[in-house]
Formats: structure tokens, sequence, C-alpha cells
């Protein structure tokens, strides 16, 4: 648990906190349509925090207070945080996935790469018309985060708050920002 002072007081009761370019807190999410949106949103604001200085000092209302990258890879309004964070349409890790599109047989291999192109797939199937499809899966933020830190080298990702993180997400998270240190 991490708690942030993002108000402003003669004392200090937490860690300062101010909404900068070094935030991203793309929350709201209106459909599970914008769930790929709200993805390249995080995946953005990891590179970019990956590229950075990382941590750095600005002058603030307690003299210079630290600055660090933030990415809010939550998500809710109206849909569910477990959505947001599994892709699934049911509670639980072993939920049923939501099928955000179908790529019939005679797309081309360049166009179905770019309607969602990181999000999971099925096998090919054959609908009762006889053509072929295969179902594009929603897949969470969380578990997109976790096998972009995996698949990528990372230096640093800065402070990653997340629904319902599990202990792949967390380690990965501390072995980015561990390696950063030594």
């Amino acid at each position: 648990m991490v708690i942030l002072q993002y108000f402003k007081s003669s004392r200090l009761y937490s860690l300062p906190f101010k909404h900068t370019e070094t935030t991203q807190s793309h929350w709201t999410q209106f459909s599970r349509a914008t769930l790929y949106l709200k993805w390249t949103i995080i995946r953005e604001h990891l590179l970019k925090t990956n590229d950075s200085s990382s941590i750095y000092f600005d002058p603030g209302p307690f003299g210079l207070e630290l600055s660090f990258y933030t990415n809010w890879i939550s998500g809710a309004l109206t849909v569910e945080p477990f959505f947001v964070a599994s892709g699934h349409i049911d509670w639980g890790t072993d939920g049923r996935r939501h099928t955000c599109y179908k790529e019939y047989s005679f797309m081309t291999e360049e166009d179905s790469k770019k309607v969602f192109p990181e999000f999971p797939r099925s096998p090919l199937k054959k609908n009762s018309l006889g053509l072929h499809y295969r179902n594009v899966y929603c897949e969470g933020t969380n578990i997109m985060t976790y096998e972009k830190l995996k698949a990528e080298r990372f230096r640093f990702v800065g402070i990653i708050f997340a629904d319902f993180p599990g202990c792949g997400l967390i380690q990965a998270i501390i072995d980015v920002n561990r390696n950063f240190l030594k």
C-alpha cells in the first residue's frame, strides 16, 4: 500500500504527490471497447518512464520535493475494475474472456494486425455460414503490463498502481526497479 499526499498542508503526512507529465492516470473506462486504448496509454507511459531520468526533485511547499513516475494501470467507471485488470467478464483468475473482435479468414494478415495487435486470439474456427474466423479476446492491463515487463529489458518503471495485482506483476515491478537502483 502506498499513501500519497495530494493536498496542501503546512505539514508533510506522506510522500508528496503532484499530478504532472510524469503521471499517467487515465483510469476512466467507459466501455469494454476502450480497454486497448487504455493499454496503449499504459504502454507508452512505461516506455516514457524507462527513457526518463527517473527520479528528480521539484520545488514545492516543503522545499525540494521528490518527483517520480507513476502509472495507473487500473480503471473503472462503467466497467468493472476486475475486467480492466484481467480482461475477464467473470470475477476470478479463471473467468471467461470477453471477445472484443472477430477476425475472418478473408482478412489479410496486415489487416488483422491493425486491430488490437497485442490481444490474444483463439484458434481458427468455422461459423454456421462456413466462414473461418478467430476471436480476439480482451486482455487485462495487469497481464499486458506483466508480459511487457517480462518481454523487454526495462531499466525503470516507477510506481505502478494496480487493482488486483498478482504476485508475478508485483515481482516484475520490483525486479525492474531494483535493477535500476544497483
